[in-house]
């Protein structure tokens, strides 16, 4: 059983470290979008800020995700994948 959550948890890390990363790389190429879209393209940079800021709180929903199977059971960590937003971005970057 021991072994079972040791590796449990080490999938949860594995996780935690795959989903930081991939809002790490999407927020820094909108960052590097943006920095290629002049200013007065104001219509196209509310835009993406607006999306950033979707994006933002999507991140922040997720690592309260991460922060409340930490605390909980075992059942709800192996149920943590279902529930985080990085798959909505998933599907909205598949649909462009």
């Amino acid at each position: 059983m021991q072994t079972n959550t040791i590796e449990i948890i080490d999938s949860l890390e594995e996780l935690y470290k795959s989903v930081m990363g991939l809002y790490w790389t999407y927020l820094s190429s909108l960052e590097e979008m943006v920095s290629k879209i002049p200013e007065s393209d104001t219509e196209k940079l509310h835009e993406i800020h607006e999306h950033v800021r979707d994006v933002l709180a999507a991140m922040d929903h997720d690592v309260n995700i991460f922060k409340q199977t930490v605390d909980s059971d075992m059942e709800q960590i192996k149920n943590i994948q279902d529930q985080l937003k990085i798959n909505d971005i998933y599907k909205f970057l598949n649909q462009k």
